[in-house]
Formats: structure tokens, sequence, C-alpha cells
């Protein structure tokens, strides 16, 4: 078994809202509001305070719903051979 995982492991709240990603809003305010009653920023080894000018948060993708976990890991995880 590989450990794979995606091109960008940590987001902020706007970068998640532009993915659009399947089970993940698609606006900030929104995003903030599923992150503040799914209580992410609980998780320290999964919630972080984003370095440098602005400051905020960002979150592992493995806090993210499984459909949009499996989107990004869709994204690096070869096509098989037929």
């Amino acid at each position: 078994m590989t450990d794979l995982s995606p091109a960008q492991e940590w987001w902020t709240a706007a970068e998640l809202a532009e993915a659009g990603l399947p089970d993940v809003p698609g606006t900030k305010r929104r995003v903030n509001s599923m992150i503040e009653r799914l209580g992410w920023q609980g998780d320290p080894a999964r919630a972080r305070r984003r370095k440098g000018r602005g400051g905020g948060w960002e979150y592992h993708y493995s806090l993210l719903p499984v459909r949009a976990q499996q989107a990004l890991l869709a994204q690096v995880t070869p096509a098989p051979a037929e």
C-alpha cells in the first residue's frame, strides 16, 4: 500500500471555497461556518495558524469530507491501466 497525499495538504478557508470540492461549501463564509460547526480548530495536529502576513488558519486535507479527500487524491492517483 502506498501513502498518497495531494499536491496541497494545507488549505485556508478561502482556498477551500475556491477549489470546488464535493461536499465543501463554495463561499469562504460557509466554509468558515462548517469549520466552526465541526470544531476543526480544536485539532492541533490538523489545524494550524497560518504563517506570514494576514495570519488566519490552515487546515489539513484529512479534515475534509471523504468525497473531497477522494477528489484531491484522484488528482495524483494514476489511472489504472487497461
